[in-house]
């Protein structure tokens, strides 16, 4: 029987002890064997290539998993915030159903008193349908986004669902240099990068090795004896020592040529899609931060719009009550102070959403946590 061990850099040692019998005589002895590659085979990244290479493996795939990860988070806050806009719409719009249904029964009384216009009837039901065809219409948006939401957290479609989010935000004020900064720090398509070079040049390694010949050292001991006496077989008495140098090798070695030029190429190619990645990351976080920025003065913008028409609604109301004016000025300022709380409201949920997208354009929406 033999005992071996083979290091991770290549060498075995072994342990061979033995005993034989041979009609009278008693033999006994004990080998030690160690045997270390010299040129080929010689290293831990040639030696457990199968195992660096599962390794390396193992790794990309926890880290496609983190990014999956990510843009899950990022579509689970698209679908909440996006039912969470289509509710509010519900509620606006189905707030102003019974002050236009006022409207149209006081158009209809004056018209018939004789102090008012069969027009200003006919405006406010016209008012009256397209709000209601936008409750139809915004009320369908937020069951898709409900039925899209339930998809994501593995609900049944049959099963009610109630969303909360905050509506509150803080404005983001870093400024491009640092953001690219930590991105280029954090985000785990360059942790990715790396990894895809060394695991290059480690390949690249190992196939310059197996360019080289096949060449062993091989050192061995043995201890043995015979004995006619059973009582002494156990105590062997001679000692040999073997030294031998073995080595082959292919002259062309084409195969293990090609393949070395190969990798250096990968090598190249790693580095370049190091490059792009990072050039990508530095585009994504210029563009989500362009997007904050926009979105704050929109918001600003809605505010003093917001402001502007519900000034113009009460002006317009007063002269209609004191029949300075008809019913157009009103239902218009009304129209205007609806589409700007609604293009408020999209655009503070945008600057929310946009900003988890700047999070996660920075790597810092979820830690990564190699296991």
């Amino acid at each position: 029987g033999e005992v071996s061990k083979k290091f991770p850099n290549g060498i075995q040692l072994g342990v061979k002890p033995s005993l034989a019998l041979n009609e009278n005589t008693y033999g006994t002895g004990i080998s030690c064997s160690l045997a270390v590659p010299l040129l080929r085979r010689f290293g831990r990244d040639t030696h457990l290539n199968t195992v660096l290479a599962r390794e390396y493996s193992l790794a990309s795939s926890y880290r496609r998993q983190h990014r999956y990860k990510i843009n899950t988070v990022l579509e689970t806050v698209q679908a909440v915030y996006t039912l969470i806009r289509a509710q509010y719409l519900v509620k606006l719009y189905k707030e102003q159903l019974t002050p236009l249904k006022g409207h149209l029964r006081t158009a209809r009384i004056r018209e018939k008193a004789g102090i008012g216009r069969s027009m200003d009837g006919y405006r406010a039901e016209l008012r009256l349908k397209k709000v209601e065809e936008q409750v139809n219409s915004t009320q369908k948006h937020a069951a898709e986004a409900a039925d899209r939401l339930k998809e994501l957290l593995a609900l049944p479609l049959d099963r009610p669902i109630a969303v909360q989010a905050p509506l509150e935000y803080t404005l983001i004020t870093i400024k491009l240099y640092e953001a690219v900064r930590i991105a280029l720090q954090h985000r785990i398509e360059i942790s990715q990068g790396r990894a895809d070079i060394a695991e290059a040049r480690r390949k690249e390694k190992v196939a310059k090795q197996n360019t080289l010949p096949d060449l062993e050292l091989k050192l061995g001991y043995t201890r043995q004896g015979e004995t006619e006496d059973f009582e002494n077989f156990l105590l062997p008495d001679q000692d040999i020592w073997s030294l031998a140098l073995t080595g082959s090798t292919d002259w062309n070695r084409s195969a293990e040529k090609a393949a070395l030029t190969d990798s250096r190429l990968n090598i190249d190619r790693s580095r370049l899609n190091m490059e792009s990645s990072r050039e990508k990351i530095i585009r994504e976080v210029r563009t989500v931060l362009n997007a904050l920025n926009a979105s704050e003065e929109r918001i600003a913008l809605r505010r003093e719009q917001i402001h502007q028409a519900a000034g113009k609604q009460r002006l317009a109301k007063i002269k209609f009550q004191y029949n300075e004016a008809d019913n157009f000025d009103l239902l218009e300022a009304e129209s205007q102070l609806e589409q700007a709380r609604v293009a408020l409201i999209s655009d503070e949920i945008r600057y929310i959403i946009d900003g988890y997208r700047f999070r996660a354009a920075m790597g810092t929406l979820i830690a990564f946590h190699s296991p």
